[in-house]
Parts: structure tokens; sequence; C-alpha cells
């Protein structure tokens, strides 16, 4: 375990000005600590997944922090409105829990444009065997999907499908925040010292100009 020195100044004749040096060195330091674990939380999502692109980006945005000077306290983590998501990317999802809600994998599958692709990979395959067709003198079909209903209603059934397969087999955690703490653990006795011995020559200095 680190340890942090304190070492009171032989020219502090005022214990009040020593106070609320430490209370500024402490918080000065929390506000650093915060600072690098959102970059190390943020760092952590993007080495989670290396090959995934970046969705609507609004968890690596949605990463805070905020120094409680009364608790003395740093809380890094999701701001709202993405606080849901993070969690269950952090924790995972249990099998066979509560079904994901459906109208933001439904969201998703859009945005993505997973029924376009499944759907052009359906004309390739159609295409295949319609010119197989075609060499046998049979002729064949084409497959259209060019309307958009069409699209919605596969939306439709593949978001159904990865509903129930998210429920029946859960997702597993991703424990981003986890790894960032372990990280932040390592820097934090190093960054507090650094605020402290600051914040007490500063105010030595001031308590000096005073006197």
């Amino acid at each position: 375990m680190a340890e942090i020195k304190v070492i009171r100044p032989r020219n502090y004749a005022d214990p009040d000005a020593y106070a609320e040096a430490i209370r500024q060195g402490t918080v000065n330091a929390l506000g650093h600590v915060g600072l690098i674990g959102r970059s190390l939380v943020v760092e952590a999502i993007t080495e989670t997944i290396p090959r995934s692109p970046i969705d609507t980006g609004l968890m690596r945005q949605g990463i805070g922090w905020e120094v409680d000077q009364e608790r003395m306290s740093v809380r890094i983590g999701p701001q709202p409105p993405v606080y849901d998501r993070t969690s269950v990317m952090e924790l995972g999802r249990r099998p066979g829990a509560r079904r994901p809600p459906f109208n933001a994998i439904l969201d998703w599958v859009h945005r993505k444009q997973i029924a376009l692709k499944f759907l052009m990979g359906r004309v390739r395959q159609q295409k295949k065997e319609r010119l197989m067709e075609q060499k046998k003198g049979k002729g064949g079909a084409k497959l259209k999907f060019g309307k958009k209903a069409v699209r919605k209603e596969v939306e439709i059934d593949l978001a159904i499908l990865i509903v129930r397969s998210i429920a029946r087999k859960g997702i597993k955690g991703r424990f981003f925040f986890k790894r960032a703490l372990a990280l932040l653990k390592e820097q934090i006795p190093a960054i507090y010292q650094r605020h402290l011995n600051r914040a007490l020559k500063l105010s030595s200095s001031e308590t000096r100009g005073r006197s």
C-alpha cells in the first residue's frame, strides 16, 4: 500500500491556513483523479471492442466525473441518459433475465442497416439460384426489396430475434470501469502527493507574505 506523507512546514503558525491547504490540495487531487479516470474509462471502452465502429458515441461522451467537496470524494461514471446502457455493458446481462427494450434494439438494427445488409445477402443468394435455374431453362423470380415497408418488416423481425437471443443467452460483461479503476488506483498516491505538496508550498508562501 502506498504511503502519503504530510509534512507541516515550520513557518505554519496558523493552523487554519494549514488545514485549508490540506483541504485545497485534496480537492485539486480529486479533480485530477477524476480527469484521468474518465480518460482511462473511455480508453478501456475503445479497447474492449477495438474493431467495433462507434454507434452513437453517447456512451463515450456520457462518461463524466464530479468532485464532492463535502464527502471529499470523486465520482467517475456515466451520466444521464446513458446510465442504464452503460451499466448493462459493464456488468452484462444474465441468461434468462428480463428482455431488453424492444424499441432500443429496433433503433440499433435500423442505424446499423442490418435489414438492408440481410436483404442484399438474400438477393445475392437468389441471383445465384436464378442463374442456376436459367441455365436449366426454368427461369427464376426476382426478389424485390426496395420498398421501405419491406425493409421495415425485416427490421422488426430481426429485432425480435435479437431480443429473444439476448434474453435467452444474456450478454457478457465488458468490465471497462473495473479495468480502468485498477489502473487508476496505481496513480492516485502520486497524484495526491503532488497536489498536496503544491498546495502546502503555495499556502506557506502566502503565509510568509502576510507575516
